[in-house]
């Protein structure tokens, strides 16, 4: 994604240097674009743990940079895993009439950082438990803090 939008960037940049206002209209537009586009695709948001210093941020990464409030905490209580069913049923096209869609239900299971005050926070989300516990092996690693499963089996 980086090589596009330098590539797009560059070819902007080239078009700039003709006579031609049109051409420089284009470029203008192209390059803006593909700054808007650079922006979009890397700007995430992203949750900050900081155990050494016993403080977490909800933070807007963008362009490396993270921003957010720090806020303290004294401990972690633990990770919890809660599951979650998410069903969708089809509306009919003519009111009366079964729909032709199909209606569709998954499961969603969602891990939380709960905090000694009582705070929970979202860690992660997945639609498969095996993925969303491995990957919360790789942060316990960090954490050390037991691993509560809710998720009926």
């Amino acid at each position: 994604m980086l090589i596009l939008g330098a590539t797009i960037i560059k070819v902007a940049l080239q078009a700039l240097a003709f006579e031609a206002p049109r051409l420089q209209a284009v470029a203008i537009v192209v390059g803006f674009a593909a700054v808007v586009l650079f922006l979009v695709f890397t700007t995430r948001w992203v949750l900050e743990v900081n155990v050494q210093h016993k403080t977490w941020k909800h933070a807007l990464r963008i362009l490396g940079f993270h921003l957010g409030i720090s806020k303290p905490f004294n401990a972690i209580e633990r990770v919890f895993i809660n599951k979650l069913r998410m069903k969708q049923n089809a509306m009919p096209v003519v009111p009366g009439l079964p729909s032709l869609l199909p209606s569709y239900s998954e499961y969603l299971y969602k891990a939380f950082l709960k905090f000694d005050d009582g705070e929970k926070l979202e860690l992660l989300t997945d639609n498969n438990k095996e993925k969303l516990l491995c990957t919360l092996n790789h942060y316990n690693e960090v954490l050390r803090v037991p691993v509560v499963d809710n998720t009926p089996e």
